[in-house]
């Protein structure tokens, strides 16, 4: 399901981005996750909608946020308004490295 995850998590271990928080909120795949970067940088909480029963990791996270953000998440399509927030809360996070992680993704 995620084919860019790894490369996401490697790019996540270098720059200190990890799940600060995940939660389910409903049935067994439903997850409310918020993401940290150094230094002390948080996004608000966004829906994941996991594979299975595992806790999300960060490589699946961004790269399910990314490409629902850039509108190519083949499954999960989101009203622009809703784009636009996530992909401001994921430059607030990543910064100057948003085009990197967007790269990594395939959504550009």
């Amino acid at each position: 399901m995620f084919r860019h995850s790894e490369r996401l998590r490697r790019l996540a271990d270098r720059d200190g981005v990890t799940i600060h928080h995940a939660e389910r909120t409903g049935p067994a795949e439903v997850w409310l996750v918020r993401l940290t970067a150094p230094p002390g940088r948080t996004t608000a909480g966004w829906t994941f909608l996991a594979p299975g029963e595992e806790p999300p990791r960060v490589g699946d996270v961004l790269e399910q946020w990314l490409s629902i953000a850039a509108g190519h998440h083949p499954m999960l399509a989101a009203p622009a308004p809703v784009r636009a927030a996530l992909t401001a809360d994921l430059s607030l996070l990543l910064g100057d490295l948003l085009p990197e992680y967007r790269t990594a993704a395939g959504t550009v």
